[in-house]
């Protein structure tokens, strides 16, 4: 999935270019949709977003394919990459205040301990499209 959010960022203008043109010209129902697709900026926003949280995922997925995966190392990156997430939208009182095992078991329902939405780390190539 990260490398195909990838691509459809990589190619997102000349996409966008041949589905328009696709769409006038031949009058294909499938070119128009995905057309209308690729000029919605919130697809676009939405890929950005994704990407580099694909990516993270993707890492620990090759992890777990490993046939002589340590279950040890593989619960660390798996951790890692939860807290990772986490840095990201929580307050960081929850992380002074709180030890791994205490994390791993948080209320996540507990809208007390997320940071306001200004203040969510959304990346910057995210930020950047925002604007």
């Amino acid at each position: 999935m990260a490398d195909c959010v990838e691509r459809l960022l990589e190619q997102y203008d000349a996409l966008s270019l041949h589905f328009s043109t696709a769409s006038s010209v031949e009058h294909c129902y499938v070119a128009r949709m995905l057309q209308e697709m690729y000029h919605e900026e919130t697809n676009l926003l939405y890929l950005t977003f994704l990407k580099p949280i694909l990516q993270d995922i993707k890492v620990v997925n090759k992890i777990f394919q490993l046939e002589s995966g340590d279950a040890l190392h593989i619960f660390r990156d798996l951790y890692t990459l939860y807290v990772s997430k986490l840095k990201r939208i929580l307050k960081p009182s929850v992380f002074t205040s709180n030890h791994q095992e205490q994390l791993l078991s948080l209320d996540l329902r507990s809208s007390a301990i997320y940071l306001f939405q200004e203040d969510v780390d959304l990346r910057l190539a995210f930020r950047k499209k925002l604007e």
